[in-house]
């Protein structure tokens, strides 16, 4: 997965280190976390936050490559702040 998350920051021209660390935070690299102090409403290795997303489906969410894909389009987007711990990261 940590090369996949290379790639894929590498092909949308982000930072691979951020990109990875901002996984690592968010999940612990584990495909199948359920976050959010146990309510369990952010899903999947990049921590996808169903309320705010309800066009992503837990199947997509659960995916780990296509969540990095989601995620590595959303920060090119500008919205890499919906991501606690790039907020804590960036900074």
């Amino acid at each position: 997965l940590k090369v996949y998350a290379e790639q894929v920051a590498i092909e949308h021209g982000l930072d691979i280190n951020l990109f990875k660390d901002v996984i690592n935070c968010e999940s612990g690299w584990n495909p199948d976390a359920v976050g959010d102090l146990d309510l369990g409403i952010s899903r999947g290795l990049v921590q996808i936050h169903v309320p705010s997303h309800p066009d992503v489906t837990d199947e997509q969410a659960f995916d780990p490559y296509w969540s990095m894909d989601w995620m590595a389009d959303q920060w090119v987007d500008g919205n890499a702040r919906w991501w606690t711990c790039w907020r804590n990261l960036s900074t």
